[in-house]
């Protein structure tokens, strides 16, 4: 994925050693069937046929690093970094005030330019379009969550701070 061609593991190795399984984290080679080696590109993820989907659109928990230039605001472009992608996206900050302050936590909509691939819980950095400033981190709380208008922010700000707590591994964003 994000492409959804379909593939054959030929073999795997893992720190140069032929092995079965590899798991996410891993130091992985990989020797595919179906496709070529210049159809493939950073972000692309092997996984199991109909277990995983793409998404455009996703709720997050956030932290801003507290010598970040400037608050984070609606609609502002940033570059996600998931995974092994790295992807243009626009925010939605859910919140009434629209703006998130240098070192604050909040709660946003992620909404990618291109199909990514994330499950809730995943973790992610987040830079500034220009320039390429690191300036905060998250977790997923929502993978494939659907629009939000602004008279909602608070149902769905309660909605996702449940989703926060009930992980215990989301307690912290980055």
């Amino acid at each position: 994925l994000p492409t959804g061609k379909r593939v054959r593991i030929r073999g795997i190795q893992s720190h140069g050693r032929s092995t079965d399984t590899a798991r996410a984290g891993q130091r992985t080679a990989v020797n595919l069937a179906g496709i070529s080696h210049d159809e493939i590109v950073r972000g692309m993820t092997v996984v199991e046929s109909n277990v995983f989907r793409t998404t455009r659109s996703l709720d997050a928990k956030i932290e801003l690093l507290t010598d970040a230039a400037r608050p984070w605001k609606t609609r502002q472009r940033i570059r996600l970094h998931i995974g092994t992608d790295e992807i243009m996206a626009r925010v939605t900050v859910l919140n009434d005030a629209g703006s998130i302050a240098a070192g604050e936590t909040g709660l946003v909509q992620i909404r990618p330019e291109t199909e990514t691939i994330t499950v809730s819980g995943d973790r992610f950095i987040i830079r500034s379009y220009s320039p390429q400033r690191t300036i905060g981190g998250g977790v997923v709380l929502d993978p494939f969550a659907p629009r939000h208008r602004r008279k909602e922010f608070a149902d769905v700000g309660e909605h996702l701070e449940n989703l926060s707590s009930a992980n215990g591994s989301v307690e912290k964003a980055a």
